[in-house]
């Protein structure tokens, strides 16, 4: 009769022991600390293993009855001072415990089969595991350091109790033993007090693995408060259902000037808040539309009017995230106040909104100003008897109202630096066609505008070139008195605005104007051209056309070119 029924008590306790520890490697939120436990695991696992592969000792080969059931044996002990040097960031020793595995194989192997003596077997068995036995009861004692009580102290002095029997049991045990399972004294406190080292090893590491767990915990608390209670961002939590605030920082309290997370429970930012929101919205309604944006869609940013005790308003910008806890969904708000950027906004709009008046009643005057000269102007011309000093006032007089046209757009349109260049011209060759009595005079004007935004300094150029075109073409291609037609075109090619003027009046000899024939008007219109970098072609075919070509570089941003 033997004693291996006592192993059936240590394959069951190791089995119960690899569950737990297996629970602690791979929990279900993913991996564990990564500091010994799935080595712990695998090696109670592989002893285990061991432990079922000797209890059916004699029953099988002794390849596994023996050596393998040995050997997973001995490695799963290595197993366990690995983890334990992986917990305390010991060196692994990787090379020592894989030839002190290898020369136990090759040991067992020899005595097993070469030379089948059970004495020599048990000595290699019993120095071997009492040699790991001590070395796992000082690392033990090491865990002192991390983890305080009195857990590492007793598993390490079982640990070392452990080690001091199994290297006395070879001189303990009779000479008729024959097996391990042989039924005798020293058999049987062997299978106890392995069981007893396996039962403590396998809780305290449970144990260990539980504290460095809550460890872990306190001070991801402690990282969570923090980030969350010492903040200096203001930051709130909402219950979108109830729209109540559930929790807030210090900072979040300072800004609502309340003394702790308690004064603001069960309020809502309709609390706190201005009736009514940027846009006219009430700030009931504004709640419930951000809330609702912010459950759909994870997040959302805007702008809150809010008001203080006194009734003083102060502006912040919200910053809003969902996230789930225990369950719920809540609402996490962080919060900027930007009262001074929104003061210096306003304080910026109402300078703007003054100097955007006093420009416009620049304008306005600048625009009666000119409208005086021209009628001064065109006075002195009607009471002149020369004929030559009457054409110039005239044409001065033109070229004064072309520039009130200009003042007198901007003030009606507010706009200061960009105007529509086709209606601008349109109101000059109004006042042309008025001026020079086309109707009477039997000449007719047919104009063609493109709609085009341009800088108000170009836009001033092209309409006195224009205006000097049409001038000559109603002074000189109609000399004779016959009547006539003026086509005026502006429109938009690629890169370049296009004027073109073209009369059916007596043209020009050769097809250009004469050097000696190039009078003021003339001169004006090459100046400015030049000056847009632009080009002047003349002909002369049944009339004279002038064609102007300008490069349509404006910044409508800034009216630079």
């Amino acid at each position: 009769m033997d004693s291996r029924a006592n192993v059936a008590i240590i394959i069951v306790s190791e089995i119960i022991s690899t569950l737990f520890l297996f629970g602690l490697a791979y929990p279900r939120h993913g991996g564990g600390t990564g500091r010994g436990e799935k080595t712990w695991a695998f090696g109670t696992l592989v002893l285990t293993v061991g432990i079922v592969a000797l209890a059916v000792q004699g029953f099988v080969s002794p390849w596994i009855g023996i050596v393998a059931s040995n050997t997973m044996i001995v490695l799963g002990m290595m197993l366990l001072n690995v983890g334990m040097r992986q917990f305390l960031g010991r060196p692994l020793r990787s090379a020592f415990y894989g030839c002190l595995l290898a020369l136990f194989f090759l040991s067992f192997i020899a005595f097993s089969f070469i030379l089948p003596v059970l004495i020599y077997r048990l000595f290699i068995f019993s120095f071997t595991f009492a040699a790991l036995s001590a070395e796992l009861s000082f690392l033990w004692f090491e865990t002192r350091v991390k983890f305080r009580g009195a857990m590492p102290s007793l598993v390490g002095s079982i640990m070392a109790f452990n080690a001091v029997f199994f290297l006395v049991r070879p001189f303990l045990t009779p000479l008729s033993t024959t097996s391990i399972f042989t039924l005798n004294m020293v058999n049987l406190w062997t299978f106890v007090i392995q069981d007893m080292e396996m039962v403590a090893n396998s809780m305290g590491l449970i144990l260990l693995q539980n504290h460095v767990l809550q460890a872990k915990l306190a001070e991801s608390e402690e990282y969570n408060r923090i980030l969350f209670a010492d903040s200096p961002i203001p930051l709130l939590v909402l219950d979108p259902e109830t729209t109540e605030f559930t929790d807030s920082n210090k900072a979040a309290n300072g800004i609502y000037s309340v003394k702790s997370a308690t004064d603001l429970m069960g309020k809502t930012p309709f609390d706190f808040a201005w009736p009514i929101q940027a846009g006219d919205i009430d700030s009931r309604e504004a709640i419930k539309i951000h809330t609702a944006r912010i459950v759909e869609t994870g997040r959302d940013s805007f702008d809150w009017t809010n008001r203080r005790a006194g009734g003083e308003r102060w502006y912040a910008h919200v910053e809003a995230a969902r996230f789930q806890y225990a369950g719920k969904t809540l609402i996490q708000y962080s919060l900027e106040d930007i009262t001074a950027r929104k003061r210096a906004e306003e304080a910026l709009q109402k300078a703007f909104a003054e100097k955007e008046t006093l420009l416009r009643e620049l304008q306005h005057r600048v625009k009666n100003s000119m409208s005086i000269i021209a009628s001064l102007v065109s006075l002195e011309a009607g009471r002149s008897k020369s004929s030559h000093e009457r054409e110039t006032l005239q044409s001065l007089g033109n070229r004064i109202a072309a520039l009130g046209s200009m003042y007198d757009m901007l003030f009606h349109t507010g706009k200061v630096e960009i105007i529509q260049l086709g209606a601008y011209l349109r109101m000059i060759v109004d006042t042309l066609v008025i001026s020079f009595d086309c109707e009477g005079k039997g000449i007719a004007i047919r104009a063609a505008f493109d709609s085009l935004d341009i800088d108000v300094k170009s836009a001033i150029s092209i309409g006195l070139i224009l205006n000097e075109l049409v001038t000559d073409s109603m002074k000189y291609a109609f000399s004779d008195g016959r009547p006539g037609v003026i086509d005026i075109e502006l429109r938009r090619e690629e890169g370049w605005i296009v004027l073109e003027v073209r009369d059916d009046g007596v043209g020009f000899p050769g097809g250009t104007v004469p050097p000696e024939s190039r009078g003021m008007g003339m001169t004006i219109v090459e100046m400015l051209t030049n000056q847009l970098e632009g080009s002047l072609e003349i002909s002369s075919a049944s009339g004279a056309r002038f064609r102007v070509r300008i490069p349509f570089l404006a910044n409508l941003d800034t009216g630079t070119r």
